[in-house]
């Protein structure tokens, strides 16, 4: 990771020299920052508007995970869910610690009957407020999103997604979304 190094008000004022070590700093500082090295601003709001962040697969019960999200406010997770078991329910886990430990699994959406659908919901990862939609095969209604909001803990950094039920697949996308909470 390249380091992030703050430039002094002094080095870049009108009667100071253009140096070597200044446009090291002018050069390598952007990196840092999109690389989130320590001490470095961090990208905001609108800087990360619809940013791919991940791509999750959940076979089963067992999770998958997303980490790395500090700072984010919102998320978008669209994706795709195979249901070989009938009352599927697609559910969302958050973390503040890096993904060390997850808070208490959360439904998120609903499948009733054996088929595929699709979803997109967004998550306040701030606030807890989600909204969403889905669909079954062939673009009948019926996926539901249940939750119209979650528990999140202060900071959240991590998220997992995974099914409550043994035979179900879930692929998703999540997005990083801007603006504010």
């Amino acid at each position: 990771m390249t380091t992030y190094t703050a430039i002094p008000n002094g080095d870049i004022d009108q009667d100071s020299p253009l140096t070597q070590p200044l446009l090291t700093l002018v050069r390598d500082n952007p990196i840092a920052i999109s690389e989130g090295a320590t001490g470095a601003p961090r990208n905001q709001g609108i800087s990360l508007d619809n940013v791919f962040a991940g791509y999750l697969t959940s076979t089963g019960t067992t999770p998958a995970a997303l980490t790395g999200l500090d700072g984010v406010k919102q998320l978008k997770i669209a994706g795709a869910v195979n249901n070989s078991a009938s009352s599927q329910i697609v559910q969302i886990a958050f973390s503040n610690d890096g993904g060390s430990s997850y808070g208490s699994w959360q439904s998120a959406a609903t499948m009733t009957t054996t088929s595929f659908g699709c979803f997109e919901m967004t998550v306040n990862v701030v606030s807890g407020v989600c909204s969403g939609s889905g669909f079954y095969e062939a673009g009948t209604s019926g996926l539901t999103i249940v939750a119209s909001s979650v528990t999140v803990p202060s900071g959240v950094d991590a998220i997992q997604i995974r099914n409550n039920a043994t035979g179900g697949i879930i692929q998703a996308n999540v997005y990083i979304i801007g603006g504010d909470a």
